[in-house]
């Protein structure tokens, strides 16, 4: 999960296992912590990760935003960034600054991703070559100080396109997990193809075996596809969420919890949970903890199974394009929506599986 100001608005109401230090507020990226050779201001990320910790989450934290004084392009236009932060940063202060923030927070950050989308303007106009170097001297930093290396994390339908150069410019050799952002700008279902892509480029540059984690991802905002109104958000969440579930994607970042545009499920400022985070909530407690088979795709209906200890079986179901008749199998008799409600239904019952996931319980 990414939460903008934890400690000024309350922690999630909803459960999740790790957080992104990212987009927060007051802010904790390199450029707000690194003030000049030697001087840092770590008060808001030390409160931040404290508070983190009491609530039991894993953290992980993401390198971007290079400050003025170590750009190798101080005045250079960032698309609407702070000038200069988009720009490799000077090899020296890079290296400090990777050393301090895993040295002081080792034990405490486990993750630490290499660059927050670089594929886009704002966050980087430097080179790969460079991004490798970068890579290089972080990696034997990070992992001394007991952390795991994810790679940089591209945005957008062409991730896999952007880590196919990266790897082939050597950054392969400095990722323990590889990373991607799913912003798909589109219907949920696009992350098949995107999941695809992304295998066949890590078993290219052999890494097919290292864990892949999407790190930032929602429908976007209300002029998205999917994401003008919460019940078209809520369907959209929960598609997503079961995909990567049933795609081996090891972990699923949601952005952001109470953030005022992009992907919001608690609105700060009346504190009430909106129908997408009900329904994040609802289909985490679907899956957490549950075994799955591959989802079984018949035209436009998902019928995706669990499994649980004490024989415990149950199907996902929806449709990814309108309504689609649903037949409930032999011994299944109760259904649950991403609403939060229940009902019974009966083995041999046609129901219309619609663009809202249900999950149909044995």
């Amino acid at each position: 999960m990414h939460v903008a100001a934890q400690r000024h608005e309350g922690w999630p109401t909803v459960k999740f296992g790790t957080q992104r230090l990212w987009d927060s507020w007051p802010g904790v990226a390199w450029i707000d912590i690194h003030k000049g050779i030697g001087s840092y201001n770590w008060s808001e990320l030390d409160a931040q990760v404290a508070d983190s910790l009491a609530h039991g989450v894993e953290l992980v934290y993401t390198f971007g935003y290079v400050p003025a004084w170590a750009s190798t392009n101080p005045s250079g236009a960032c698309d609407g960034a702070t000038p200069g932060s988009c720009y490799a940063p000077n090899p020296q202060a890079w290296q400090d600054f990777v050393k301090a923030i895993t040295t002081r927070y080792q034990g405490k950050i486990k993750y630490w991703e290499l660059w927050n989308e670089p594929n886009a303007g704002n966050f980087w106009k430097g080179s790969n070559a460079q991004l490798v170097a970068m890579a290089k001297d972080a990696y034997s930093i990070i992992r001394a100080n007991g952390g795991t290396v994810l790679s940089p994390a591209p945005q957008g339908t062409s991730s896999a396109a952007w880590l196919d150069a990266y790897f082939g410019a050597g950054g392969a050799a400095y990722a323990d997990v590889v990373s991607f952002h799913g912003y798909l700008y589109g219907p949920p279902e696009t992350l098949n193809l995107l999941v695809a892509n992304l295998r066949t480029v890590k078993d290219k540059h052999g890494i097919g075996a290292k864990p892949t984690w999407d790190t930032e991802h929602s429908w976007g905002n209300t002029s998205w596809p999917m994401g003008a109104d919460e019940d078209q958000q809520a369907a959209w969440l929960a598609r997503y969420q079961v995909l990567s579930f049933f795609h081996g994607i090891e972990r699923s970042f949601w952005y952001g919890w109470e953030h005022f545009s992009w992907g919001t499920l608690f609105d700060r400022n009346t504190d009430i949970i909106k129908k997408p985070g009900i329904a994040y909530r609802e289909v985490y407690n679907w899956m957490i903890g549950a075994g799955f088979s591959p989802c079984q795709v018949t035209g436009s209906l998902y019928q995706c199974k669990l499994t649980r200890a004490n024989g415990y079986e149950a199907q996902i179901v929806w449709s990814a394009s309108g309504q689609t008749s649903y037949t409930v199998p032999a011994g299944y008799v109760r259904l649950k929506t991403i609403d939060g409600t229940a009902s019974t239904v009966q083995p041999g019952q046609v129901i219309a599986a619609g663009m809202k996931p249900v999950l149909i319980e044995k």
